[in-house]
């Protein structure tokens, strides 16, 4: 009978550990004995945890992929970034992130406040105010900043205040539960900032998987996730639900 066993292993960022006897170590890759590096990319390279370098020179710097620093591992990142080929450096996160996105929205930052953000999209051609999109985290009836919860009025008048034109305006909630009423016989706060507004207001009914980012050049932008296996065991949706004055009744039941 085999019982099995753990064997403890401490990696530092870059990969260096005591000498052992495991054989694999730093991202699941096997350890070379006689170095105690890593070859990477079926050989090609070898890395160095102790040097947190490669030891030869990559033949895609400094045009190409391969980066400016000839010699530097994941971007001198290890903890967000991966190399598994030994020629360039990959993010798995962005790499998951730009696999799932359903829809890009992007637009000029209008206002931020306890962890929220509101941006308005493109200029519209009928003339009217662009839409302005809300993002950040939410739950039936309310934005939910880092501090503070607000309900539809209240954001109204704040963003009134920093001069941002409510009236007509259409919005768009890229938050949990936005389209979801805050009780079996209340309203939702979609429906309640397009009553105020006068406007179509967008949300959504359960939880919703947005990352969003302001880039360099200032616009936020925020991606829409839709990841099948959360929808389906965590109750999320990436399909919005129009309330209000509804612009082009024909999309109402769209996606």
């Amino acid at each position: 009978m085999c019982l099995g066993y753990f064997v403890p292993c401490h990696l530092s960022a870059f990969g260096f550990s005591p000498p052992s006897d495991i054989g694999w170590g730093f991202k699941g890759e096997r350890e070379d004995s006689i170095s105690n590096g890593y070859l990477l990319g079926n050989g090609r390279r070898l890395y160095s945890p102790s040097l947190m370098r490669f030891t030869s020179p990559d033949a895609l710097s400094p045009f190409s992929k391969g980066g400016l620093n000839h010699y530097a591992f994941a971007l001198n990142d290890p903890i967000n970034n991966s190399d598994p080929s030994g020629e360039f450096t990959i993010n798995p996160r962005n790499f998951l992130i730009k696999l799932f996105t359903k829809k890009i929205y992007k637009g000029s930052i209008a206002w931020q406040h306890d962890g929220l953000t509101a941006y308005s999209g493109p200029p519209r051609k009928d003339g009217k105010l662009s839409t302005l999109y809300i993002s950040g985290h939410g739950d039936s009836g309310y934005v939910i900043g880092d501090q503070y919860k607000y309900s539809a009025s209240n954001l109204y008048a704040r963003l009134e205040q920093e001069g941002i034109k409510m009236k007509s305006r259409q919005t768009h909630f890229l938050t949990c539960n936005s389209a979801a009423p805050e009780s079996p016989q209340g309203r939702s706060l979609a429906e309640d900032m397009a009553e105020l507004t006068g406007a179509q207001s967008s949300g959504y009914h359960k939880g919703v998987n947005v990352y969003g980012v302001a880039d360099k050049n200032g616009q936020y932008v925020d991606r829409l996730l839709r990841i099948p296996l959360f929808d389906y065991f965590y109750g999320v949706t990436s399909t919005k639900t129009r309330q209000g004055n509804i612009r082009n009744p024909q999309k109402a039941k769209e996606p």
